[in-house]
């Protein structure tokens, strides 16, 4: 059995860096990358089961924009969000994508992973 791949997207390289730290301890595949730009290019040519991305980075591309593209190019990716800036964050997608505010504890990010997971 492989284990689960899970691209994290953010351009804060401290916090990506620890998360990708967590992750990994957890027993999954982790990419990194640091704009949402760069992500599009990984979405585009490698398979993964989850999308974990900050929403506000600089670029072309936002989070949502990100996981729009996630789902169309890979219909059974599952998507995790976080912002710093969660209010009125909800309204601006179609999806239901779950945010999740920052700072974030790590174990709240592996069980919030987790539950993505069992939704299959």
């Amino acid at each position: 059995m492989t284990a689960s791949r899970i691209l994290l997207v953010d351009d804060e390289i401290a916090l990506i860096n620890v998360v990708n730290h967590w992750l990994e301890n957890a027993g999954y595949e982790t990419t990194t990358c640091y704009s949402a730009d760069e992500a599009a290019d990984k979405i585009l040519n490698i398979e993964y089961d989850v999308l974990f991305s900050d929403v506000i980075m600089p670029g072309n591309l936002n989070g949502f924009i990100l996981a729009e593209l996630a789902i169309k190019e890979q219909p059974k990716i599952k998507i995790l969000l976080a912002s710093g800036y969660t209010d009125g964050l909800e309204n601006n997608t179609k999806f239901d994508f779950e945010i999740l505010s920052k700072p974030y504890r790590k174990q709240y990010l592996l069980d919030k992973i987790k539950k993505l997971f069992e939704k299959s």
